[in-house]
């Protein structure tokens, strides 16, 4: 696993084959770390214990 230290409005590129993932430090606030991602309609992003529940389907 990679650790970073981001602060409020950086960012960290995600690149993986064709498609580049943004994800950006919005707000800090005590124990919660708020984050904006930007990703094409392709990427589905969702949180992990909802990935977890309900599998992504796999490509036919």
């Amino acid at each position: 696993m990679l650790s970073l230290t981001r602060r409020p409005g950086e960012t960290l590129i995600i690149t993986a084959g064709e498609h580049t993932i943004e994800v950006t430090v919005l707000q800090i606030n005590g124990g919660q770390v708020r984050i904006g991602t930007q990703a094409p309609a392709a990427v589905h992003i969702v949180r992990k214990e909802i990935a977890n529940r309900h599998p992504a389907p796999q490509p036919a």
